[in-house]
């Protein structure tokens, strides 16, 4: 039992575990089950034998036949199982089904595919304790993000070098663990994850993230060597603006500069800041369009959606009417009078108990169709040496929303008038694609 391969399936809308057994030359239900998925029992073909034998000659007796319709994620296969009185796996999914659904098992990725790789899903093998790398604590993923992370091995290790194989289970999750070689020191070491895609993931205490592999499955190694020194090319800044200018500039602007350089380091990294100053935002005055791309929105259907304003203190709504003044003097709304669409505006508070408000565009958000990037496919075929992040003041603000399109973005102030985003909005679905599609085309013109 404890080596078992498992598959998690779907009958009648109920979760089913599998098992899967390519030695079975038929597919196999409990009786117990067939009553509980409450699917029909038809009796035996003629000609059918009553007794099966099982492992150590253990006779099963059958008490008929099922057509059965098994669901892999949205690919629903049609199969006919023998019905047993009683056998200690509630079903078994023999060659017969396997043959039949054109499965391929990978035991290496503990993956198995079926409908000529149509839909994938992981073997379940049940965790060895003896082989398995655990997460330490519970840790925060961003989304499109990487880091290591402390994890824990067996203490059969000791402190020797191990190879640390990934759980490719977690991809279906969208989350990657990469191989790697590892010093281990009091039963802990670190693991590199990625997470690349647009949620957030949670690593929970103890999650599996790989398992230890011998150093001998390695056949062979070649040292990795990088020419990214020698290719680079630097040009020195010259520092054109007194101490006393760049000094004032970095108070004004509140940049974090590095303790760690020296004074002519530091005043050329201000010297270089000061040249493209223009390029920080102080307020939202200063925030501009790209003009290089549009967000235009795709509506699944037509129909309205207009929700009515929630009523708010008088406190939150003088608050509310001055952020909605200035956004309308930096631009970033306009006048709407629009009929058809509404969304409420809400005050949360933020991490220096001082509030913003937003737009609670959540039922808009079920009536325009996500669009799903494709950018961190090209980041990883362009093969980068270094990878970056960046956090941009209002970076949705950058992004103009099509003239068509902002009415769906309505909304209304506390002194009645009636707005609309001319950029794309905090709280929308596509706002995160529309923002990295702009980010994309500017990097990507830039190697031009």
């Amino acid at each position: 039992m404890e080596n078992d391969n498992h598959v998690a399936i779907k009958i009648n809308g109920k979760m089913v575990r599998a098992l899967l057994d390519t030695g079975a030359s038929a597919s196999l239900i409990n009786e117990s089950l067939l009553t509980k998925l409450k699917l029909t029992l038809q009796p035996l073909s003629s000609g059918q034998p009553k007794l099966l034998l099982f492992v150590q000659a253990k006779p099963l007796y059958i008490v008929g036949e099922a057509d059965v319709m098994v669901a892999v994620h949205n690919v629903k296969i049609p199969h006919r199982f023998i019905v047993i009185k009683s056998i200690c796996h509630d079903l078994i999914l023999g060659a017969d089904f396997l043959r039949a659904s054109a499965a391929v098992i990978d035991f290496s990725t503990g993956i198995i595919s079926f409908a000529d790789d149509l839909v994938r899903i992981p073997l379940i093998i049940p965790n060895k304790r003896n082989t398995g790398v655990f997460t330490v604590k519970s840790v925060f993923l961003p989304p499109f993000s990487e880091s290591l992370i402390e994890v824990r091995y067996p203490k059969t290790v000791g402190n020797s070098a191990v190879l640390i194989e990934p759980n490719h289970q977690l991809l279906f999750k969208q989350v990657a663990t990469a191989r790697s070689l590892n010093k281990c020191k009091n039963n802990i070491t670190v693991c590199k994850v990625l997470n690349f895609s647009q949620s957030p993931f949670f690593f929970a205490k103890n999650t599996l993230v790989g398992k230890v592999e011998s150093l001998s499955v390695i056949a062979s190694a070649t040292p990795f060597k990088s020419d990214i020194q020698n290719s680079a090319t630097y040009e020195k800044v010259t520092v054109e603006q007194t101490a006393e200018v760049l000094e004032n500039f970095q108070k004004q602007y509140k940049f974090a500069v590095s303790p760690h350089l020296t004074p002519e380091q530091r005043l050329q990294l201000l010297q270089l800041l000061y040249i493209y100053k223009d390029t920080f935002a102080q307020s939202l005055m200063d925030i501009k369009r790209y003009k290089g791309y549009e967000l235009k929105l795709d509506l699944l259907s037509d129909r309205r959606s207009f929700k009515r304003q929630y009523r708010l203190k008088p406190e939150d709504a003088q608050i509310a009417q001055s952020q909605i003044d200035e956004m309308h003097q930096a631009g970033v709304i306009e006048p709407s009078d629009s009929v058809d669409y509404n969304s409420p505006l809400i005050l949360v508070a933020k991490n220096d108990n001082s509030k913003r408000m937003v737009i609670d565009l959540r039922d808009i958000n079920r009536i325009v169709a996500p669009k799903i990037s494709e950018i961190l496919d090209e980041v990883l075929i362009s093969k980068p040496a270094y990878f970056s992040s960046l956090d941009l003041r209002s970076g949705y603000f950058h992004i103009p929303l099509h003239k068509r399109s902002r009415k769906v973005t309505s909304f209304t102030a506390p002194n009645g008038l009636r707005w609309q985003f001319t950029v794309a909005p905090f709280g929308l679905n596509v706002s995160p694609a529309a923002m990295l599609t702009g980010t994309a085309i500017v990097f990507w013109a830039s190697r031009c």
